[in-house]
């Protein structure tokens, strides 16, 4: 009786949308955009448009602890200029390009600390993304901050 209740308890928390942070390294689930806006999620933090290497950037405080602990970048798809000449960003791929994942909690984003992964194929966190070194490609993507 008592294992049951343990292993009721397991299931309950491991079934919990809720982020903690990891006792081993692996790559969280990116939070739900919500209508469409980046920023429409209470764990993103900011959005930022590289037109150096066209990725869209979203900046997640997984532990709303105030600190960017998770990033994404997608493939920007379309843009165009506002009345203000400004860039607007219209359409980004459905899922990821790269990610970015403190797991040591250090405040940075570091291949060393296997703390980046790329999807080669964008079809979201499902087991097909590998760690990204620099060795792999010879530079790490340029990241805005």
């Amino acid at each position: 009786m008592k294992l049951a209740a343990v292993l009721c308890a397991a299931t309950i928390m491991a079934a919990d949308p809720v982020y903690s942070e990891p006792s081993t390294p692996i790559l969280p689930s990116e939070p739900p955009i919500i209508n469409n806006d980046p920023l429409g999620n209470p764990l993103a933090l900011d959005a930022d448009y590289d037109w150096r290497t066209n990725l869209f950037y979203i900046f997640y405080d997984l532990y709303q602890n105030g600190t960017v602990n998770y990033m994404t970048a997608r493939r920007v798809i379309r843009v165009s200029q506002n009345e203000y000449t400004n860039t607007v960003v219209e359409l980004v791929a459905e899922y990821p390009l790269f990610y970015w994942f403190d797991i040591n909690g250090d405040g940075r984003f570091r291949h060393e600390d296997n703390e980046i992964w790329v999807d080669p194929e964008e079809d979201g966190i499902n087991g097909n993304e590998v760690q990204y070194h620099l060795q792999d490609q010879g530079i790490i993507p340029n990241m805005p901050r």
